[in-house]
Parts: structure tokens; sequence; C-alpha cells
């Protein structure tokens, strides 16, 4: 026996018992049958991709927008669903949002106009975004003059306003105001690296509240090896073991770290002159992974927009995570330690990111994806096309575990990341995403 309740007009309705199983299943899916075509979802984060690779905006960054993006763009679609609740309980400080006032709204349009009006507020080309909004309303022929238009873009615009506030109170802004970076005078400590020497970036990224985690620093990693020059100590070995690597590197290992390398804006020199070319950013290529899985699965507009909203927010808080890790061990890249104690001349294959090393937040990123994504759809095969609009082949995977293994993995072929940061970063991922996990779905 279950119970499904539901919010109208901001009452507590009466709890519809369900006498038998198979007749909740039936009430669930004809349900989905009535909400819009589900790659509305995937063609607005499609969309917003191109956006953030426009802006250049970097990992952690891009991965707040997408979150709550999507966050945004379920919680449109749960006043129209008796089996789909708010997220809001799970995520800290989520503010209290009264549902539409009526029962007949357009879905896509409350949907399109929350997460356009999100988005839009979230990154610099706001152009761009509206182009989105103009485009979705033209595919999924959503007349602005139909009353329930109108009623779903009230919705939209009231919902977009909440969230806005919410995430305008999440510290980002006040990061921006923060002193840069200053590192420290040590032989252990990071160090900006060729070819831009830049400033750290995202410094104090731990101190925006995170979306499911209790702080950025609950899942903080120890290092598990102590730093020294001594050719016969551990660390040294794992410097030994990076440099190895490359040098042997065959081209199916270059393909590798290039295909994960997801550095939205790596540099290319070439005499005096210096360019930036557009690439995807690890939250951006798991986000297409989901997308690819969902399509595949057939599965519905509101369940796919709950699978993004959880995987982007989950992703989200990997970052924090391991920004947390990253700034609180202050841990030189290999290149460095390479060129100031064994090989001067020696140069990873990807460009070294600028900042700290331990731990990898691709590997942590990518155990939370596969955490959330295998949750939710199980052992499945899929074709990766997400980045060829980058123009990287496409390439098969057996599960979303191979793919978070094989990311893990990249770093330590492209030079960038020691073989334990990459292991321990694929690690705190995985325990994220189980804390998710446990909090949405087993304690609900």
């Amino acid at each position: 026996m279950c119970a499904a309740t539901t919010y109208r007009n901001g009452w507590l309705c009466l709890a519809v018992f369900c006498f038998m199983i198979a007749s909740c299943g039936e009430t669930s899916r004809q349900e989905e049958s009535t909400m819009p075509d589900p790659n509305l979802i995937h063609d607005l984060n499609r969309a917003l991709t191109m956006v953030v690779s426009e802006d250049l905006f970097p990992p952690p960054v891009a991965a707040r927008i997408y979150a709550y993006a999507n966050i945004t763009a379920y919680e449109a679609l749960v006043p129209a669903s008796d089996t789909f609740e708010s997220l809001g309980a799970h995520l800290n400080e989520f503010p209290d949002i009264q549902p539409p006032e009526v029962d007949t709204w357009s879905r896509e349009a409350a949907l399109i106009t929350s997460y356009t009006k999100v988005a839009k507020h979230l990154v610099y080309r706001g152009f761009m975004v509206d182009s989105m909004w103009s485009q979705a309303y033209k595919k999924y022929n959503v007349d602005p003059s139909d009353e329930a238009v109108a009623e779903g873009e009230k919705w939209g615009d009231k919902l977009a306003d909440e969230i806005i506030s919410w995430a305008n109170a999440d510290g980002y802004n006040a990061t921006r105001n923060l002193p840069k970076y200053e590192p420290l005078k040590a032989e252990f400590a990071w160090e900006a690296t060729a070819p831009m020497y830049g400033e750290a970036l995202e410094p104090h990224w731990a101190k925006l509240r995170p979306f499911f985690m209790d702080s950025s620093s609950q899942f903080r990693l120890d290092l598990p090896v102590e730093f020294s020059t001594d050719e016969n100590s551990d660390f040294y070995q794992s410097a030994v073991l990076v440099k190895d690597l490359v040098n042997k590197a065959d081209s199916q290992d270059i393909g590798i770290a290039v295909y994960w390398d997801c550095n939205p804006g790596p540099t290319m020199v070439d005499g005096h002159k210096m360019q930036v070319r557009k690439q995807n950013t690890p939250g951006g290529h798991w986000m297409g992974i989901h997308a690819v899985i969902a399509k595949k699965q057939d599965q519905s507009l509101i369940r796919t927009a709950r699978v993004y909203a959880e995987l982007m927010a989950g992703i989200a808080d990997g970052f924090i995570a391991a920004w947390d890790t990253k700034f609180h061990h202050h841990l030189l890249r290999p290149e460095t330690y390479i060129n100031r104690y064994i090989d001067a001349d020696w140069k990873p294959k990807l460009e070294s990111p600028l900042f700290p090393e331990f731990a990898s937040a691709h590997s942590a990123i990518s155990g939370v994806a596969a955490s959330i994504l295998d949750h939710h759809y199980g052992e499945v095969e899929f074709y990766d096309d997400t980045n060829v609009i980058f123009g990287l082949p496409p390439k098969s995977f057996d599960n979303v575990w191979q793919a978070a293994e094989e990311a893990a993995n990249s770093r330590l072929l492209g030079g960038i990341h020691y073989k334990f940061g990459c292991a321990l970063g694929l690690e705190q991922g995985k325990d994220i995403g189980k804390m998710i996990i446990e909090k949405v779905h087993e304690s609900s």
C-alpha cells in the first residue's frame, strides 16, 4: 500500500491511498505521459553548454550554473505531479515556494521561462539565453498569446525569482571580492605553471554553501603520501610514475587524456601568438552523458529533469568538496615537482590546471556522477557523443563506472595528477554520491 500526497493552491490535500501496487505504477505512468517532450530539457541543457563554453566559465562555476538551472527545471514541473516531490527538503536553505494558484498552466512555458531566467542571471551572454528561450518556444509550439502559456510564464517567473534569491545567498557573490590567493612559500606548495602562469582559480570556492553536503569540509581528504624529495620516498616515486607514464604514452593513452581533458579554455601557443580553444567542462560532459542515457531509456520529462537536478547539484557539491581539499593541502602539481627535482625539460600531455593538485576534482565529480546515474539507470551501455560539437570523436562505454574510472585515470595519463590524487578523488566522489542517494532516496 502506498500514499501519494500533493499540494494544490497552497493547501495540503488528503492523502490518496493506492491499494494495488500495480495501480500506483499505472497512475505514475499516466501522469508522466501528460508531460511535455523530454527532449525539451535536453535541448535547453545543450544550449546552455554552448553559452557556458562561450563565456569560458571554469569548471566549478559552470557546475554551479548547471545546478541552479536544472533544479529550477525540475521544480517547475513538480506542482503538476502527484508522485514527484520537491527536492527542497534535501537542499540547504531552499526557499518555501508556493505552487501555482491555478490548475491550468503550460508545463513547457513554466519550464522554459524559469530555466532561462535563472540561466540568464548566472551567465554573461544574456542574449544567447534569450535566443534559447525563443528557439524553445518555437520548437515546442508554445504560443505566448495562449492563456495557459501566460499562467505557465507567471509560475515560471515566480519560481525563477525565488531560485535566483536562493542562489544569490550561497556565498558566490561574496567570493568575488575576497583577496587573491598568495601561494605558500614552501617546497610542497602549489605554484603557477606554464603557459599562463596565472593566479590560482577560485581559491575561495569552498566558502560556498553546498547543495546537499552539510559543509564543504564534510568529505575532506587526508594527504596519503608525505611530501619528500628523497629519491627513495613514496612521493618521489609517485612523481616518477607520472613522468614515465607520460613519456611512454601511446596514441590510445593520449586519446584518453584528451577525451576527458574538459579544460574549458586550454591555450595554444604559436610563437608570440596565444589562442584559447573552446572545450566542454567536466560537469557539462557528464550532463551530456546523462542525456545520452536518458534518451536511450526513453525517460519521461519529469523523471529526466529529476535526475538532472540531482546529478548537477551533486557535481556542484563535488567541486566544493574537491576545492576544500585542494586549498587545505596546497599541493604542487607533478609538472612543478618533476621539473624541479627530476627532469627540468619534462612536460605533461595536458595543460596543468591553475590550482593545487590534491585531489583530482575531475575524478571526484566523476565519482559523484557515476553514483547517481548508476542508482537511477543501473548497468547500461552508452555511446558518448557529447563532445563531438567540440571536435572530439564519440566513444562507447559498457557502463557509467567504466567511464568514471577512465576519467580519473586520464588525469594521470595526461601528466597533471599523481596516481593517489586520482584514486582518492574518485573515492571522494563515490562517498558524496552515496550520501546524496541515502539522503534523497533512502530517507524519504
